[in-house]
């Protein structure tokens, strides 16, 4: 958590290889004298194996950002994929000419200004693809034709700024899709914040091609092909399940001496027998 200055929490050296950031947190001010971002790396040259996978990065003036200064066609091997960012200015921030850049199964939840920004970017440098954007400024966004998409859901945002032709799958309307803590406030389900409603529109939205085979808590999707967003639908273990209250824990009292009784009742399971344990 940095609240020092105009400052990253992680700022690689120049032209930096291997590199993986891995299941880390970063949360700072978006804006301001003190605004701190989360990742911050700069190239001039080839980049091999650039990974960011599994993170969180919550109200950060820029997430991840990545300057290059490389010529153009250059191979720069970024991804970006299974990342939440949650009220970011700028979520992710890419400038400059390259390639392969690229943004899996992310989700971005009210980025102030950009889910995805490549300025000064060259044709196709950057994919984004199975991601989820929900509320906040531009989706995508480019000064040029830096950004090819496909598989996207973008709700509640302007989906696109110059980014063109438009991703064949992906959508502009409909829900987020996304749980907001409800099913723990209400009972109904117990879920992770951010990940995908039960039977929701981004269940099975993405494609298989180039993503990860498991969501960003390493649970393998739901579907046949990967979800929109992050992570997938699934009920945490040990904490339980809601059920209607007709069928919660009763008494049930049989009066002595009665005969030809019949009960229905609710015990939760099948293949139950009169010997089996409980």
């Amino acid at each position: 958590y940095s609240t020092t200055g105009v400052a990253y929490m992680i700022q690689g050296a120049s032209n930096p290889d291997y590199i993986t950031v891995q299941k880390c947190a970063f949360s700072g001010q978006d804006n301001g004298t003190l605004r701190a971002g989360g990742i911050s790396i700069s190239s001039s040259t080839t980049v091999n194996q650039i990974t960011i996978t599994k993170c969180t990065f919550v109200r950060t003036y820029i997430g991840i950002n990545f300057i290059s200064s490389a010529s153009s066609s250059t191979l720069q091997n970024l991804a970006c994929s299974g990342s939440l960012f949650m009220g970011c200015d700028y979520s992710m921030n890419i400038e400059g000419s390259g390639l392969a850049r690229t943004v899996y199964n992310c989700t971005f939840l009210f980025s102030d200004r950009f889910g995805v920004n490549a300025s000064g970017a060259q044709a196709g440098g950057t994919g984004v693809y199975n991601c989820l954007f929900y509320g906040g400024g531009t989706a995508l966004a480019t000064s040029g034709v830096g950004i090819t998409e496909n598989y996207n859901r973008m709700i509640s945002c302007t989906p696109r700024t110059n980014v063109s032709p438009s991703g064949a799958n992906s959508q502009t309307t409909g829900i987020a899709g996304a749980d907001i803590a409800y099913g723990l406030l209400t009972g109904i389900a117990n879920q992770q914040i951010g990940s995908t409603i039960l039977s929701s529109p981004n269940y099975n939205f993405g494609t298989t091609s180039g993503a990860p085979v498991t969501d960003m808590y390493g649970v393998t999707w739901t579907g046949a092909n990967p979800d929109a967003g992050s992570a997938t639908y699934r009920s945490l273990s040990g904490i339980g399940q809601y059920n209607p209250t007709e069928r919660n824990a009763s008494t049930i009292t049989i009066a002595p001496g009665s005969t030809s009784q019949s009960i229905e009742l609710y015990l939760g399971a099948t293949g139950l027998t009169a010997s089996t344990a409980g």
